[in-house]
């Protein structure tokens, strides 16, 4: 049924089926947002979740960590991450949280990973 990837941007909560019924894989949303259940991107994280659709939302902060965790969530995209900090905040928030992995995008680059 699902073959292939799909970056769903700013995704509201009545596109969200569109996107995942009209391609195949994962989602990924450039912001979290403040995840409420039921509007904004929170909705397109519920609906993936709630479909069996893998779903990597991005991250900006602990607030959006712990509402993908406490969505059972093992993997956030930190976005945009030099921005945020780059691998120093990454390896900042890795030390709390552990248990999760982080997928860095805007900005990350080997010439700055250290």
């Amino acid at each position: 049924m699902l073959s292939g990837p799909v970056l769903a941007l700013d995704l509201g909560a009545t596109n969200a089926r569109a996107a995942v019924v009209s391609t195949s894989g994962e989602v990924s949303s450039r912001h979290a947002g403040a995840w409420p259940k039921g509007a904004g991107r929170g909705a397109v994280v519920d609906y993936c979740l709630e479909n069996q659709v893998p779903v990597f939302p991005g991250i900006s902060g602990t607030g959006e960590i712990e509402q993908a965790i406490s969505r059972g969530l093992e993997v956030v995209k930190f976005f945009p991450a030099e921005a945020l900090g780059g691998v120093p905040m990454l390896k900042a928030l890795g030390g709390p949280y552990r248990t999760l992995r982080f997928m860095p995008t805007g900005g990350i680059s080997l010439a700055n990973l250290d």
